[in-house]
């Protein structure tokens, strides 16, 4: 049986690799359908506007990553979720390789009038307590301990 399964995943990843050019050619159009249609999931970040979403791989090789999406208005990649309403959830093991890391650009390239406008510009938050601007003070310093050490050695060698 195991021998079987090996076999079996073995065949898979052979039609997969013979066949991913020949896929991609054909699918292209069913993928732009479910980009517009945003079966991928969105972006979900605020300033993409429910940006729609793109399936990539961060490696070509089976087995090394799982799927992943990328924005093309914020030009991220990121986890795909099941709050986005991304069909490929947390719970999803698809890997990344099925896709590739070239499916996201390749699809853009080939279809230009689907790349976005740059995301909006977010105006700068300004904390306020009781509607008074607050200003935080710098962060403090990190401070090496053993500096501190030889430092305080140093002061109690001249105090000697």
């Amino acid at each position: 049986c195991i021998l079987s399964h090996h076999v079996t995943s073995s065949g898979d990843v052979i039609f997969i690799y013979t066949h991913i050019p020949i896929l991609k050619i054909i699918s292209c159009c069913y993928q732009r359908r479910k980009f517009k249609n945003c079966e991928f999931g969105v972006c979900p970040m605020l300033p993409c506007q429910q940006q729609p979403v793109l399936p990539s791989g961060l490696k070509d090789h089976i087995d090394i990553h799982s799927v992943m999406v990328y924005c093309p208005r914020c030009n991220n990649i990121m986890l795909p979720s099941m709050k986005t309403g991304g069909r490929y959830g947390d719970e999803v093991d698809l890997d990344g390789a099925y896709f590739g890391s070239t499916f996201p650009h390749l699809f853009l390239m080939q279809f230009p009038e689907l790349r976005p406008a740059p995301p909006i510009k977010m105006p700068e938050y300004v904390p306020r307590v009781f509607g008074f601007k607050v200003r935080l003070p710098p962060p403090p310093e990190q401070v090496d301990e053993d500096e501190v050490m030889q430092d305080s050695n140093a002061v109690e060698d001249k105090t000697v």
